[in-house]
């Protein structure tokens, strides 16, 4: 899809899709102006957020998040919506936790062991912005800053809120974006 855009784009992931928006800026490096990930998963090439939670687990026990929440159904898991609403709404206005809880889909297996393979000449060029969530539940601001520090050199900003910013907090997370889309318009050739 990429392809068919005219202008620089400008990858935004949230959460897991953080692991799509890196794969992405190393296939069509060229294109990206700027990634920005939303309390997002940003991993070393090759490595599953299932991974680095496994190697943070021996010192940090709670970094599984929404984990222990998930149920098992076929094909993969869900979250029920009462742990939606606490782990990745809680500051959310109860209206719109409730309604983003019961549009959540049925994750499949295996979705925390995805990984992107990226390199220094192509993803790694790019300017990044990491928002950090400093309230999440989910990917708990600990994980977050382990993978700032992993894949050094983005951007940081700190957003006072839990793992959905677009719900709870979308003026100071539009603001952030906003301001990085401005200072880096155009790919880096």
């Amino acid at each position: 899809m990429i392809e068919t855009l005219d202008g620089p784009v400008q990858l935004v992931g949230h959460s897991g899709g953080g692991i799509t928006a890196t794969a992405l800026a190393e296939r069509h490096a060229e294109r990206i102006a700027g990634v920005s990930y939303v309390a997002g998963m940003m991993l070393p090439s090759g490595m599953g957020f299932a991974e680095l939670c496994a190697k943070m687990s021996r010192d940090f026990p709670q970094v599984s998040g929404v984990g222990p929440y998930l149920e098992p159904v076929e094909g993969g898991s869900r979250v029920p919506s009462d742990a939606a609403c606490a782990v990745f709404f809680h500051d959310a206005p109860a209206l719109a936790a409730l309604s983003a809880a019961r549009r959540l889909t049925v994750q499949p297996d295996g979705g925390r062991d995805i990984v992107a393979h990226w390199t220094p000449e192509r993803f790694g060029r790019l300017p990044r912005l990491y928002l950090e969530a400093t309230r999440d539940r989910s990917v708990l601001p600990l994980v977050q800053q382990r993978m700032q520090q992993l894949v050094p050199g983005a951007e940081r900003v700190a957003l006072d809120c839990g793992h959905a910013p677009q719900l709870a907090a979308p003026e100071a997370l539009l603001a952030a974006l906003l301001d990085f889309f401005a200072r880096h318009p155009n790919p880096v050739l």
